[in-house]
């Protein structure tokens, strides 16, 4: 359901640019970009299969090719009944990494669990 909310987004914006009174490269920058970013996110959807958060403000993500990398929490993770995102950032990394976690991809009580220890910090 999120990469179809994701691709029904990427499409509206498309539209949008379509119709703006810019130059033509322009608009067909944006466009890319758009749809690269798009790509991206929902290859990103599908990229870790699991995690732990562990104290200390540590995270442990494993992802689907099997690598196991260690970071630490970062600020700025949202929780919601519905959704969570967590903010990471791998050792020697420029850029925070985002973890998408939706109410339908863990089981209750883990999500539950995952959401108090995010908001207590």
């Amino acid at each position: 359901m999120v990469s179809a909310v994701l691709a029904a987004a990427a499409l509206a914006t498309l539209v949008i640019v379509a119709f703006l009174p810019w130059s033509m490269a322009l608009r067909a920058s944006i466009g890319v970009a758009v749809a690269t970013l798009a790509l991206h996110g929902h290859r990103g959807l599908h990229e870790v299969r699991s995690f732990v958060v562990r104290g200390g403000g540590t995270i442990a993500v494993v992802f689907h090719d099997g690598r196991t990398v260690e970071g630490t929490l970062r600020p700025g993770c949202f929780v919601a009944p519905w959704l969570t995102l967590v903010r990471w950032r791998p050792p020697r990394a420029r850029f925070d990494r985002t973890i998408l976690v939706t109410a339908g991809r863990a089981h209750p009580e883990a999500f539950r669990r995952l959401r108090v220890r995010l908001r207590q910090g």
